[in-house]
């Protein structure tokens, strides 16, 4: 994807809209990536689901960014309540933060919960069936 005027402006206010710990914490690489794919959201109207397990592997950051429209109250609630019972623990925190006029994200963390073999008690889940 070219990043021409436009492309640029949509990409600085989306890092600007970005948590700071989800700033700190991941690699330049990536940030460009979950940008890239912010941006084909935002013109292909899907929902994106970004998992990123903080550096000290004892939280899991989500970053549900989807069109305005669709995240109303319901879809919080649903969203929520869909993580915590998935992954086995409630949400320590989260916010929403409109991106631009028809785009915002959900941003939760989550504290993982260890099992006896030391791994971690979670699994990706595709969002998008349920609410894209």
């Amino acid at each position: 994807m070219v990043l021409d005027g436009y492309n640029t402006k949509k990409i600085k206010n989306i890092i600007e809209s970005l948590p700071r710990d989800i700033l700190i914490q991941v690699d330049e690489k990536d940030l460009y990536c979950m940008c890239i794919h912010m941006l084909s959201s935002m013109r292909s109207h899907k929902l994106k689901l970004f998992i990123q397990q903080d550096w000290s592997n004892s939280f899991v950051n989500f970053i549900v960014f989807m069109p305005r429209e669709k995240l109303t109250p319901e879809a919080y609630n649903e969203i929520s309540c869909y993580l915590s019972d998935k992954f086995g623990c409630e949400i320590i925190s989260d916010n929403i933060t409109v991106v631009a006029q028809d785009f915002a994200h959900l941003f939760a963390t989550i504290a993982i919960h260890r099992r006896r073999n030391n791994k971690p008690r979670w699994c990706k889940r595709n969002l998008a069936k349920q609410f894209g």
